[in-house]
C-alpha cells in the first residue's frame, strides 16, 4: 500500500506504508523509521504518477494555501488516487462559532500570518467534487 500524509507538520505516520510530506525540513528531525519527504504541495504532487496511492490525509493544510493552489492540490489528489482510494481532509470550520466570534473581532483568516483562508462544508463539499471526488461522510 501507498498512503500519503500531506502537509504533516509534526504528525507524523510512523509506518512503512506511509509518506509524510512537508515543505518543511524535518526529515532532519525524524527517526530514519519514519519515510518523510519535502516537498512545497502547493505546487500539486508531480512526484506521483496517475493511480498510485491508497489514501491520502489531508489534516489542516488547505487553509494554509491560496484558493487556487488548494483546488490545484485536491485535483491532484484525486489524479494520483487508485481507483477506490480515500481523501481524508480536515481543516478549520469556517461557520464554526468560535471562528465567526473571531470574524467578529476583527480577527479574519490570515490576520495571524499563517492561514489564508478558512472554508465552510459547502466549500470543501463544492471543491472536491470541482476536483472529481464523491463525497462520502462530512462532519464537523
Amino acid at each position: 500500500m501507498t498512503n500519503l500524509n500531506l502537509g504533516s507538520f509534526m504528525d507524523v505516520v510512523d509506518h512503512p506504508d506511509w509518506t509524510n510530506i512537508d515543505i518543511l525540513p524535518l526529515g532532519l528531525m525524524l527517526p530514519s523509521s519514519i519515510r518523510f519527504l519535502q516537498a512545497d504541495l502547493s505546487k500539486g504532487l508531480p512526484m506521483f504518477t496517475d493511480s498510485s496511492v491508497d489514501l491520502i490525509r489531508m489534516s489542516h493544510l488547505i487553509e494554509h494555501i491560496t484558493l487556487d493552489q488548494a483546488k490545484r492540490l485536491l485535483k491532484d489528489c484525486h489524479r494520483v488516487l487508485k481507483p477506490g482510494g480515500l481523501l481524508l481532509l480536515s481543516t478549520p470550520n469556517a461557520v464554526w462559532w468560535r471562528e465567526r466570534l473571531r470574524s467578529l473581532a476583527g480577527r479574519t483568516p490570515g490576520s495571524e500570518g499563517y492561514h489564508y483562508r478558512f472554508f465552510s462544508v459547502r466549500t470543501v463539499r463544492a471543491m472536491c467534487e470541482a476536483a472529481g471526488f464523491t463525497v462520502g461522510t462530512m462532519e464537523f
